[in-house]
């Protein structure tokens, strides 16, 4: 969906770059934005992973970047972003799956997204070598982690464990296994340039 999602968007990016919309900025502003990504889950176009979903983001990502103010505002107030996630989260862990309500759950993923955004900016805007590094392996990592994941998870949701163990399993050995073979193809010659590495 993404580089289509992309490529529909060019025009309205374009144009937003010359007359970019004045939008308040403030917390419960911020807070509000979630209403519109309830609206596209409510619509239910593919299941959990809605195109539209994915569409409001990635306006709402362009729209943050292209204005400092709304950074200013996320770094001020992600602790209150972050508490209200993690209340949100425990709060829909306990309704029955069938039960959730959209908005509950669309302010609570909005809030995950501010909040993380203000502690990755708070947290990793400096330079560093590790930072450094960690930034050039990103794509590869993104790109290698996929097909990892997929096989692990594969076999590992066919044992008869409890989910929690299931999933530490999961990320675990996708950590591992992904991260050998971005060592691997970092040493290798043709294996960076399919990558995308320099």
């Amino acid at each position: 969906y993404l580089f289509l999602l992309s490529l529909a968007t060019l025009p309205l990016f374009q144009l937003m770059r010359r007359k970019m919309p004045e939008i308040p900025v403030n917390p419960l502003w911020l807070l509000l934005l979630a209403l519109p990504l309830a609206a596209m889950d409510w619509l239910n176009v593919s299941g959990s992973k809605s195109p539209l979903v994915f569409l409001v983001l990635m306006i709402y990502g362009f729209v943050m970047a292209s204005d400092e103010r709304y950074q200013a505002v996320i770094d001020k107030y992600f602790p209150l972003f972050l508490a209200l996630a993690v209340l949100i989260q425990t709060t829909n862990n306990y309704l029955p799956y069938g039960e959730r309500n959209l908005l509950l759950y669309n302010l609570g993923r909005w809030c995950w997204i501010l909040s993380i955004c203000g502690i990755g900016h708070k947290l990793l805007n400096r330079n560093s070598p590790l930072l450094k590094t960690l930034s050039q392996a990103s794509f590869p990592f993104y790109i290698l982690h996929m097909p990892v994941l997929t096989a692990i998870s594969y076999f590992i949701v066919r044992i008869n464990i409890f989910y929690g163990v299931k999933f530490i399993l999961i990320v675990i050995l996708t950590l591992l296994i992904t991260s050998f073979l971005y060592i691997l193809a970092s040493k290798s010659k043709t294996a960076p340039l399919l990558l995308g590495m320099k």
